[in-house]
């Protein structure tokens, strides 16, 4: 039996599995297990954040979820934060939220060529800024940290929420079967190595052999380095995710 997991974050994958069903997929067939909850830390960087801003640093956000979490802790940055994002949703989810006069900075295009490293590309062309604080959960962003400190910029990392990992029950991990034929969506690096070790070694096989559909070339190279060969990229901002999980499990 083909089984389809979602691993998306937040509400995205229970809409997905709505919409799934919809498309005529089975409910028994879609397995919602988010990766990630978010919540706040227990001492968040604020202090960093508010220093860095008076300061004049660019604020990298690195997701709509960050972008959220900032506002909530820090509502009342100063008027004129220069504020930088990784791509164009949390971009226009910073300016719902601060109503910024700074235009903010991001990379345009869809996520696999937008991202850390075309925002790298970006300050590269404008001029490095001369300090950056990324605002981020405990861990990510390590290529955009590196390049930049490389670059001679002082960069900094505030942790801002923390993400808590999905925890697969007993029932849970019982609705899927090691002869089943999986197809996964995953859009971290982090989700990915996550849903390996939850599902254990005796899932080994049937997790080499799932079809993958995933946002980035960095997680497909880990899906790869894994031993899984059926690994598709997908344009979020034009491919239709359900229809293309639809298509591949008829």
């Amino acid at each position: 039996m083909k089984k389809v997991i979602l691993t998306k974050p937040g509400n995205a994958s229970k809409e997905i599995s709505k919409q799934l069903e919809k498309a005529g997929l089975s409910k028994d067939a879609l397995l919602v297990w988010p990766a990630f909850s978010f919540r706040k830390p227990y001492a968040p960087d604020t202090e960093t954040i508010l220093n860095g801003a008076d300061l004049g640093a660019v604020l990298v956000v690195v997701s709509p979820t960050a972008a959220q979490f900032l506002y909530d802790q820090l509502p009342n940055l100063p008027k004129d934060t220069q504020f930088a994002a990784v791509g164009e949703p949390t971009a226009k989810k910073i300016e719902a939220l601060y109503k910024p006069i700074k235009p903010v900075i991001f990379p345009s295009g869809s996520v696999d060529v937008s991202g850390s490293e075309r925002l790298f590309e970006v300050f590269e062309a404008m001029g490095l800024p001369e300090r950056v604080v990324i605002v981020r959960g405990q861990t990510g962003r390590g290529y955009l940290f590196e390049a930049l400190q490389e670059r001679g910029v002082s960069v900094s990392k505030a942790v801002i929420y923390e993400r808590v990992p999905f925890q697969l029950s007993t029932s849970e991990k019982a609705k899927v079967s090691p002869s089943d034929a999986l197809i996964v969506l995953v859009t971290s690096t982090d989700a990915v190595n996550h849903l390996w070790e939850s599902l254990g070694q005796e899932f080994a096989d049937s997790l080499r052999n799932a079809a993958y559909f995933t946002i980035h070339h960095r997680i497909a190279e880990r899906l790869k380095s894994l031993g899984a060969g059926k690994v598709t990229i997908y344009d979020s901002a034009k491919d239709n995710i359900v229809q293309l999980i639809a298509g591949t499990a008829s």
